[in-house]
């Protein structure tokens, strides 16, 4: 019986597996695909490497780079960020920098995104932010928000400025302004907010050597990664939980005292047995068609379970029959990401969904 399962060996469920190893925890990772890496993974074809995706590291925590530094050694490159986005027809530094944006309007516009900021300074100021939105129109203008955040926004997030916490643009931004965006590209500081840093760190062979650097330090360290394994349902026992699965040479029953999961919430929640499933409410966003979860509350509700069956696998720990019962706090995804527990609140045996 392992002290931890960890669903998913991307970098979170990796570096979690690393960290508890260390702390003399016995660990198994469970990952659906060929690799470990997630979306980090990099990939060769014909003597070139390639990411999933352009990524890229940078962090102002001191303690972050040292663990970078200390997993990757020297083969930790730092290199200078030269990134552009086209707006209005023309590419323009990104992060957006001023004046170099302007360059991608007319005089005439570009006197108009000023104008627009200078009114926003004045009438803006008091009024609390609510939203995404909110947060950028009050700093650099509805002009710059209309022609630039807001396109970018429901491109990448596949939502509104509306439904995005004010939180949020302050993490992403990091300059919390027109002026100071002018400031910082006329005279760069010696610490600049994460957004704007000038230089990252990027691993000499691609990102995905990041994740193969963690998967082989937690082997090394008597930690097991099992890949092309499908999690199919997680259930409540005497001493923790039961995780029932598939891999290429058949079916899979692990125990472990507690389980992490870093794969996406919609999965986790396929997995609960039937009578104990909650829903968190979501839609169909018309602009890509993705599912959006509009809630960052997580409830883990208390239930009781009676039945031994869980997609059609016999789940009992002590004979047929055996009850389990769900240990959890409610959680509220706050700034940050960090969860903020909430006052406990009991749900009865059947949770229902709001």
């Amino acid at each position: 019986m392992d002290d931890f399962i960890i669903l998913g060996a991307g970098i979170a469920g990796l570096t979690a597996a690393r960290e508890l190893l260390r702390q003399g925890q016995r660990v198994t990772l469970i990952e659906k695909g060929r690799e470990v890496g997630g979306l980090a993974r990099t990939f060769e074809r014909e003597g070139f490497r390639f990411d999933l995706g352009g990524h890229r590291f940078h962090s102002n925590n001191p303690s972050v780079l040292h663990w970078l530094h200390e997993l990757m050694g020297e083969d930790l490159l730092r290199v200078p960020r030269v990134s552009h986005i086209k707006l209005n027809g023309r590419f323009v530094t990104y992060p957006i920098a001023f004046p170099n944006a302007f360059t991608a309007f007319s005089p005439l516009k570009a006197t108009q995104l000023a104008a627009s900021y200078a009114l926003a300074h004045l009438t803006e100021r008091g009024r609390p932010d609510h939203s995404f939105e909110d947060w950028i129109v009050k700093r650099f203008g509805s002009m710059m928000y209309q022609h630039f955040f807001q396109p970018y926004t429901e491109k990448v997030w596949g939502v509104s400025g509306q439904q995005l916490a004010a939180e949020w643009a302050a993490a992403r931004i990091g300059l919390p302004n027109m002026w100071q965006a002018i400031r910082h590209t006329l005279r760069p500081s010696m610490n600049p907010p994460a957004t704007a840093i000038d230089q990252f760190y990027y691993p000499r062979y691609g990102f995905g050597t990041i994740p193969q650097a963690l998967a082989r330090d937690i082997v090394a360290h008597g930690g097991r990664i099992l890949t092309e394994t499908t999690p199919g349902c997680i259930q409540p026992g005497r001493n923790g939980f039961e995780l029932l699965g598939k891999t290429p040479s058949g079916s899979l029953r692990l125990r472990a005292r507690e389980l992490v999961s870093t794969i996406p919430l919609d999965q986790l929640l396929g997995m609960l047995p039937q009578n104990g499933r909650f829903i968190i409410p979501s839609h169909r966003c018309r602009l890509c068609g993705r599912h959006q979860f509009t809630q960052r509350v997580v409830c883990f509700a208390h239930a009781s379970f009676t039945s031994s069956k869980c997609s059609g696998h016999d789940t009992s720990f002590g004979g047929k029959g055996t009850s389990g019962r769900w240990q959890g706090e409610h959680f509220s995804l706050g700034a940050n990401d960090k969860l903020v527990p909430k006052p406990h609140q009991s749900l009865g045996s059947s949770p229902q969904p709001e």
